[in-house]
């Protein structure tokens, strides 16, 4: 059959459609407009996209980085036509991904009774809404299959018919009914708790790919994601899911850009230019794909030396800023890095409400909060740029945030860089609430470091009477290395300045080799030898701001 005849048929099939009920679409964008315009263009050429309502959900910028893109985004968005209706939902705030999907998906699906589901990076074929439509009629009073997914894995598909069914879960482009997803669970702890040791293999397909860490990382705060949950509210309740043989869907976000998808290729697939004829009958997980899948990850997954050069790798970048035991072998500023994370985690828990870093870094005192909102600040220069972890940038004069907008600030090794400390301690009590906490820590004695701006150190009496001159009352103040491992400190960062070299195979060396010995003797001597709290490394400062109407400025306290 030639693909004219093939699309004068489907286009005949397509208005016969319009006599149906069609699914409503629903379609997540955020901040990536040239993905979004390939997906909506790619939408537009289906044949049922003129007889379908689109609603788009249109989330709201994180930080200052992304409200250009999603600007742009809704700018695009208006201009959208083609369809039976456009609805846009714009949000006003950020949701972040998981709870838009969630939440958007839950009223849609509840009030049309079945749902197509985009993202902004699915390019879909121009059979993709057929397709979706097709499977919902014809699986609709099917109990067992919960599931209509539009993408499918790059496998060898001879044998396997044009449709099949599994337990897994694609999310690239994919369909529900509204008695589907109400079973939908999102209560981490339930969900763990459900699964014994064996599923958890099962759900893993066999070990091949570790669905259930992502389970785990939610958990632990490091991700928010919803789809392996909607995979796992399948598999506990042993519903199937639906795929083609021959991919409706490709993926255009696997470039780096995406919210949780960092950059690959091994799941490239072409998207069909074919109509399916034939629904699968078989409603049972078909082992030959789930098979082939299998061998996909096996294939794909990193080799396991890689694996082990990686764990390596994280361990030793935790060793650098939140040193354990095995850290005094490895880091030739232990006992600063050890000390300090010591004082800061105690105290920033009495951090609540929205948290500022100012300076932030790579956060790493962020998985130590348990505040509502964690915000990182620093200096607009090529390298935070280039790090991405900050939230906003400023000039390094006047912070970025309202009067009165902040509960608590964190600014750790910050101050002594800071050319008008008064000045700074001045715009952090502008933005503070009234009460608000500060954590600050300042060295007392280090070296030049970060030239040419490194300006000041304080003494435990410099950095109070500062910071009451400015509007703050000092809970608590922290002498950090207050024994005799700040002699080894300063010693091991003089070796540090003098002898390593640029290549960090060498310099991890010289670590292991002369660092750790005079790490290990000082820790032995810093546990015999007496405290001395007039010679130390940092101040860490916990501090309270004055309310404006108590505040006396200029007055010692």
């Amino acid at each position: 059959m030639s693909d004219v005849f093939k699309t004068q048929n489907y286009e005949i099939e397509s208005q016969m459609e319009t006599s149906k009920s069609l699914a409503p679409i629903v379609l997540f964008v955020y901040n990536r407009p040239w993905h979004t315009q390939q997906t909506i263009e790619a939408l537009q050429q289906n044949g049922l996209a003129s007889n379908s309502e689109l609603f788009i959900y249109s989330d709201g910028a994180k930080n200052e980085q992304a409200s250009e893109g999603v600007e742009a985004v809704r700018e695009y968005i208006e201009t959208i036509n083609g369809f039976k209706k456009v609805t846009i939902i714009k949000r006003d705030k950020n949701w972040g991904l998981a709870d838009s999907i969630i939440d958007g998906v839950t009223k849609i699906v509840n009030e049309y009774g079945k749902i197509i589901v985009l993202e902004d990076d699915l390019v879909t074929s121009p059979f993709f809404l057929k397709f979706m439509n097709d499977a919902l009629d014809f699986y609709q009073y099917e109990s067992k299959v919960w599931h209509i997914s539009g993408w499918n894995y790059p496998i060898e598909i001879e044998g396997i018919g044009e449709t099949f069914v599994w337990q897994g879960m694609n999310c690239w482009g994919w369909a529900t009914w509204a008695d589907r997803w109400v079973y939908f669970e999102k209560d981490i702890d339930k969900v763990i708790s459900e699964f014994n040791p064996k599923e958890i293999k099962a759900f893993n397909l066999d070990g091949e790919e570790n669905f259930f860490d992502q389970i785990l990382a939610n958990k632990k705060g490091k991700i928010n994601t919803w789809g392996v949950f909607w995979y796992a509210s399948i598999y506990k309740k042993k519903g199937l899911c639906l795929n083609p043989s021959q991919t409706y869907v490709e993926n255009i976000g696997l470039d780096g850009e995406g919210i949780n998808c960092g950059k690959t290729e091994i799941f490239s697939n072409r998207s069909s230019k074919e109509v399916t004829q034939k629904f699968t009958t078989l409603i049972q997980e078909h082992l030959i794909p789930l098979d082939r899948i299998k061998n996909f990850y096996k294939i794909n997954s990193a080799s396991r030396s890689k694996k082990i050069k990686n764990i390596i790798h994280k361990i030793y970048i935790n060793e650098q800023f939140n040193p354990s035991v095995f850290g005094i072998f490895i880091n030739p500023f232990y006992f600063s890095r050890k000390e300090l994370n010591k004082a800061i985690t105690e105290l920033i828990i009495n951090l609540k409400g929205t948290l500022l870093d100012i300076g932030c870094g790579s956060k790493p005192y962020e998985k130590f909060c348990i505040c509502d909102k964690y915000i990182g600040l620093e200096v607009d220069n090529k390298e935070s740029r280039l790090n991405k972890k900050a939230d906003y940038y400023y000039n390094g004069d006047v912070l970025p945030f309202e009067k009165h907008s902040i509960d608590s600030i964190l600014t750790s090794q910050v101050f002594e860089h800071v050319n008008n400390p008064g000045g700074f301690l001045q715009e952090i009590y502008r933005v503070l609430k009234d009460e608000g906490l500060l954590l600050l820590s300042v060295p007392l004695v280090w070296d030049e470091h970060e030239q040419p701006n490194d300006y000041v150190r304080f003494t435990s009496f410099g950095i109070k009477k500062i910071l009451f001159e400015n509007g703050f009352e000092v809970i608590t103040l922290k002498k950090t290395a207050n024994n005799f491992s700040a002699i080894v400190q300063l010693l091991t960062a003089y070796l540090f300045k003098t002898i390593y070299v640029k290549n960090k195979y060498i310099n991890l060396l010289i670590t292991v080799t002369l660092i750790a010995p005079i790490n290990i003797i000082g820790a032995c001597l810093a546990k015999i030898l007496p405290e001395n709290n007039d010679f130390y490394l940092d101040n860490v400062v916990l501090a309270r701001k004055i309310k404006s109407d108590n505040r006396s400025i200029g007055k010692t306290p």
